[in-house]
Order: C-alpha cells, then structure tokens, then sequence
C-alpha cells in the first residue's frame, strides 16, 4: 500500500493478438536508496553504491535539473556521482562512486530531487567492485515520497550478493516481501543478526516430554510436556525458587513419612523420583519447607511435581510458620482435578489453583496465595484420603514426588533446580539492535502466548528507540488484557488466559503517524492517538533495551517494510 500522495500508476497497454497488458510504475518527486544497518554485514565497510539508473518504459531516465543530497559523504564523493547516467569507466575506482562517511553501525541513503514527480517502473543499482564489492549494501530499500520527508518503500531487499559485479535490476513497485521470518515452531533456531542472552542456565521440555537443561545463553524451544506438540521459542523474566534441595524432598521436613526411592524416573528422564510413604502410626503425612521472608503484600506460586503411588490425591497449603493462616487446594492425580480450594480467612487468601498434565502419569499441581504480611512462607505438600488430609496411613501408600518450587508471583514458570540454597533464573531476552527497519510504512505480527498473565505490566513485542515506547504490544498490569502502543496505548478490547494463544498484527505509515490493527481474525481497529516513533531495536518479549519483560512462548514474528491493507490483517491474524 503506497500513500502519502504518491501515485501507483496500473494504465494497460495494447499488444497486438493479445489485448491489454498491466504497464505498473510509481510517481514521485523524491527518490532514494536508503540501507539500513547492519550493512555491509561483514567487514564493517564504508558504504558505496556505483551508479543508480532509472526507467521508465525500458528508456533511461535523465538526471538533468534534479538535485542530489545524501546522509553522509566521505571527502567529496556525494551521491551527486552515483546519480549519473554515464557508465563507470573503472568499476574499481572509489572516487567514482558515492562513498560514506563512517563505516557500520549507522543508517546511509542517498537522494534524488527531480523537482517534479517522474514515472518509475524500474531501476538498476551498478555496484562498485572495489574489494569484491564489500562496500556496496547487502541490505536496501528503494523509497520514494512527495515531501521528501514522509517515505513509502516500493522495493526491499536482503543478503544481497555482489562478489559477480553485475547490476541489479529490479520492477518498482516490487511485490514486497518479509523482511523479518521468525517461526520458531517449524524453524527452532535464532538467526543470524538476533542476538539470544541469559545469563543462567534454564530448564524446558524436549519433543519426548523430558524436562531438559539449556545451558547460560542457550535458547529453549519448548514443547508441551503431555502433548509433545511445539509450543516455540519460552522466554522468561527472572524468577528465583526460595524452595532448597528443590528435588531431594528428603532434605525437606517430613512429617511422619518415609521418602525412598524405587527407580522410577522423575520428569527430566534421568533423575529418580522420590517416593513419599505414609506411616501406619501417625494421621498426618506431609513434606514442607519454610522460607524466612518479610512480605507484604505479595502473591506467591507453590507448585509440586506429582505422580500417584497408592495415593492419588495432595493437598497442597502455602502458610505461616505453624500453618494456622494459609490457604489450600487439594488435587486427583488420577482425574486431574482440583477438588477443593480453602483459605483460612487470616492473612492468606487463595488466588488459584490448577493442575497441569506432564509426561507419564505425572501432574504439576498449582497453588497461588496472595498474603497481606508474612516473615515466614511455609510450603507443604499433604498425602490426603479422599479428600481428608487427616487419616490412619497404612504404611505403603504414597506418591512420587518430582521437585517443588516458591516463586514470588501470580503464575508458575520454568523448573528452577535448587541445591543448599534458593537459585535465580536469569531473564531471557531477544533483540535485534539493528533491525532491517525501514523507516516509512511498515507491518509487525505476533504470534505467541503468556505463561501466565498475573503480575506486571509486560511488552511482548516492541520496535522502539530504547527510552521511549514504539510500536508494540503490551499486556496491562495484573491481567492478560491487550494493548496496542504506537508511541501510545490503545486498548485491544481482549484478555487472554494463561498459556492462550494470540495472533496480533500492526499495520502503520510514516513511521507511526497512523496505524490501524487486528487479532485473532478481527476487523481492523485504527489505532487511536498514534505517534511517529524512530526504532533502534526490535525486542521480542521485553521493550525499551531489555525492561518490561515477559513470560511468554513466541510461536512467529514477522516485519514487512510496508503497511499491509486493513482489509488484508485479518487474514493475517487468523488462529
């Protein structure tokens, strides 16, 4: 789509014995090669284009009257060399071509002013084979306007290769492609130009449904332990486990239970599992673990790894020191139910509690509590009959136990393994910090889901400058409802789940001046009070160099350096 007045010209031309033919070509007064960082990609050259022709009909437009301006020029090779109709006589000769002043990380163009619209159907961009044509762009834009301020890109391309010296020719206006291709479900891998960080290492599910371990800077592809089926790329805030020894429930306080073990493995596929067994004397069984804290308010997540071993149910408290305040649920490991949920009426009220299937029987059982003021948070999991924690235990009952954790938050993330002492999961954050960002019209989408929607305010995806907010998408503090930011927020009008899928595209023009937006298959919405904005990074699960981070499993991410029809994003943002 091409506004900003510019004309996108479709006049039909009669062939003989064939009828009428498209004869597409664009009008505009203002034309330039814009390349945007990282460009060249390797080395870190100077930018230089040799000579940029223009056509219309298969004859070479003249340059003569028009003016030539550019970002940067090394000594006095300005574009005004490059906008020439004359061939180079030495392809070679760097002081024949328009050369930039400062070498990467830093966005170039070049300019013409014809001083009236022309009519473009194509153009041609003759590289300087200096050093096996390292300087010339491997990523560009072709982009013209009526104002020479608001851009619209008619042609874009990437990795383009120069070492055989030959122009580049190419039809304005072009059938743009994506400039951006991220699909993290069929292709499991960071790309060249992304950079992936975490400091720690992380824990996910392989396609078998084993809890696996990613290394410190490793990207986790998950997967859905009990369907097995992808679920992309699991990016995590930081988040510490207070729960020591988090596997070994020996080392926690048992309460007339044993804990043994039988060879049966826990959920990664390696470790054993611990087999908690009631006794035949006392009518109370549990494991617990209390951690020293002064909170308040603050909402906490207990969960258990579970599997049924005689006893099929749990009860599962999160409690003062002497569990008289707390709250409850209990869980079927044989139905995957919760079958009952309590709160003590104290300081501690229930929030929620779910039970998730994992692999092999196994279940993790949910528990979140908000408490008004604690010093000491008790965790304790209680063997239960039925659904009474109190009871005769026959000596042999029991249930696997696969790791617990404490998190200060609304909703479960990633198994945090912990030894003698609590351990933090560092946050995973994804950027581009030189985006193939054209600046002009543009559409962005998002394909992803929140682990968990309780807690903080959470960019899932954002173009932005790193201070300021850009084009994104943003979940409001302490719930999974949607907004839209171009430069400002605009509500979506959906709230989504913990783990619900969305699909969500912004289509924008001149940077952000106007944008219009859908999900899920939605009619297009404009976007109220947009703003032009003037990105620096891509971000994926965070904004602003790495704030407002999110929890979150990113299934696609897509850019085109155009703005995609309203009627056309619903389409495109079809579950």
């Amino acid at each position: 789509m091409i506004g900003l007045g510019l004309s996108i010209g479709r006049r039909r031309l009669l062939r003989a014995g064939s009828g009428s033919v498209p004869d597409p070509y664009v009008s505009a007064r203002y034309w330039r090669i814009f390349m945007p960082v990282p460009n060249p990609v390797s080395p870190k050259e100077y930018l230089s284009i040799g000579r940029v022709w223009m056509y219309r009909r298969g004859q070479q437009l003249t340059y003569d009257g028009a003016s030539t301006s550019e970002s940067s020029a090394y000594s006095d090779r300005t574009a005004a060399l490059s906008f020439r109709t004359t061939r180079m006589e030495d392809p070679q000769a760097v002081a024949d071509a328009w050369t930039s002043l400062v070498a990467n990380p830093v966005n170039q163009w070049i300019e013409v002013d014809f001083g009236t619209d022309r009519e473009v159907d194509e153009m041609a961009l003759l590289p300087l084979t200096f050093r096996n044509g390292g300087r010339n762009p491997h990523t560009f834009a072709i982009q013209c306007s009526s104002d020479g301020h608001a851009w619209a890109t008619v042609y874009f391309a990437s990795g383009v290769d120069w070492t055989d010296g030959q122009p580049k020719r190419v039809a304005v206006p072009a059938q743009l492609g994506l400039a951006v291709d991220l699909d993290f479900v069929r292709r499991p891998s960071i790309p060249a130009g992304w950079r992936f960080a975490r400091s720690t290492t992380a824990t996910y599910f392989d396609a078998k449904g084993a809890q696996q371990i990613a290394n410190a800077n490793e990207a986790r592809f998950d997967h859905d332990p009990a369907t097995a089926a992808p679920r992309g790329l699991l990016l995590e805030g930081a988040r510490t486990n207070y729960f020591r020894n988090s596997d070994a429930v020996e080392a926690w306080t048992l309460f007339d239970a044993a804990v043994s073990t039988d060879g049966t493995p826990a959920v990664d596929d390696r470790t054993l599992a611990r087999v908690v067994t009631e006794d035949n004397v006392h009518a109370l069984h549990a494991a617990s673990q209390s951690v020293s804290m002064a909170v308040g308010p603050a909402t906490f997540t207990y969960w258990h790894r579970l599997r049924k071993k005689g006893r099929s149910a749990v009860t599962l408290f999160l409690a003062d020191s002497a569990t008289t305040d707390y709250c409850r649920a209990t869980f079927d490991l044989a139905s995957g139910a919760v079958t009952g949920q309590l709160a003590s009426g104290g300081a501690w009220s229930l929030n929620a509690a779910t039970i998730v299937p994992l692999a092999d029987d196994w279940w993790e059982c949910r528990l979140v509590g908000t408490v008004t003021t604690a010093t000491t948070v008790r965790g304790t999991a209680y063997l239960t009959d039925g659904d009474q924690i109190t009871y005769l235990g026959d000596g042999v009952s029991g249930v696997y136990a696969g790791g617990g954790q404490l998190e200060l938050s609304g909703f479960a993330t990633s198994s945090i393994p912990t030894g003698k002492t609590a351990a933090t999961r560092a946050v995973d954050l994804l950027a581009n910090t030189m985006p193939p960002f054209v600046p002009g019209d543009g559409t962005m989408l998002l394909d992803a889901a929140f682990v968990g929607v309780l807690g903080g305010g959470m960019f899932a995806i954002s173009l932005d400058d790193g201070v300021n907010n850009g084009i994104g998408v943003y979940k409001t503090n302490g719930s999974g409802a949607l907004n839209i930011y171009v430069r400002n927020a605009m509500p979506l009008g959906i709230t989504v789940a913990d783990g619900e899928r969305f699909r969500v595209a912004i289509a924008w023009t001149d940077n952000g001046v106007s944008a219009s937006t859908s999900i899920n298959g939605r009619a297009p919405l404009a976007v109220a009070n947009p703003a032009r904005v003037s990105p620096t990074a891509f971000s994926v699960a965070s904004a602003r160099g790495g704030g407002f981070s999110s929890n979150q499993w990113a299934r696609a991410v897509q850019y085109w350096p155009y703005q995609i029809a309203d009627a056309d994003l619903p389409d495109l943002t079809r579950l």
